[in-house]
């Protein structure tokens, strides 16, 4: 998402005001494409650009939580987009390979907030754990505990 969207819709360095608005017209267009027939209760946000944004919150405000909430997040933005890729780097201590396609991350994250009235929550594990646990779950629900009796890594 936030690599597509950083060639899509941003070029300059710092970030113009045209930019930030052509990039939230394509996220918009996107969620207006998605159907939710579920009331959304909580954002648990995974991936580089939830977990880099986390970090550097916990940065600024010197404390360790996984929640963004929508005051930091509007905090996050204002400091990410009028800065360099440079100053994002040295300064912000973002990875280099983060540092140019953090801001796009961070407007999506920040449209899901707005769009469903949340926090975020950030999860740093990621979908491939999520799937495993769930798979693991599953097969203790079933009993068919086979496949972990016969690994050869658990002998």
């Amino acid at each position: 998402g936030a690599a597509l969207l950083t060639e899509a819709a941003i070029s300059k360095n710092p970030i113009t005001k045209n930019e930030i608005i052509a990039t939230k017209i394509i996220i918009k267009e996107e969620f207006e494409k998605q159907t939710f027939n579920t009331k959304i209760n909580s954002i648990i946000a995974i991936g580089g650009s939830a977990t880099s944004l986390n970090n550097l919150k916990n940065r600024i405000f010197q404390i360790n939580t996984n929640f963004i909430s929508k005051d930091k997040m509007l905090f996050l933005k204002i400091i990410l987009v009028n800065s360099t890729i440079e100053t994002r780097i040295k300064e912000l201590k973002i990875e280099k390979g983060r540092a140019d396609i953090l801001p796009a991350g961070l407007l999506i994250l920040e449209t899901l907030q707005q769009k469903f009235n949340q926090n975020l929550e950030v999860n740093y594990n990621g979908l491939r754990h999520g799937l495993a646990l769930s798979w693991m779950e599953n097969k203790m629900k079933k009993k068919d505990m086979k496949i972990i009796k016969n690994s050869p890594n658990l002998s």
